[in-house]
């Protein structure tokens, strides 16, 4: 069902990124703002649930600044 909608991974990030954060698949590139990234992800479950969901990453040079954090 969902499926049908999900794109291979694109981005146009300047930041590498990682095929997973933590239990999530990062699918797809949604936005990306001045202090993040939000994506598209996957999370798998037992008996094949899957859920997909929204994930904002912060960026590198944001992660850096101990004021923002």
């Amino acid at each position: 069902m969902a499926d049908s909608l999900i794109r291979p991974r694109v981005t146009t990030s300047s930041h590498p990124v990682p095929p997973r954060l933590g239990p999530y698949e990062l699918i797809q590139l949604l936005a990306t703002g001045g202090m993040a990234e939000v994506y598209l992800a996957r999370r798998a479950g037992p008996h094949g649930f899957q859920k997909l969901v929204a994930v904002k990453r912060i960026l590198p040079t944001m992660a850096e600044d101990e004021e923002f954090i």
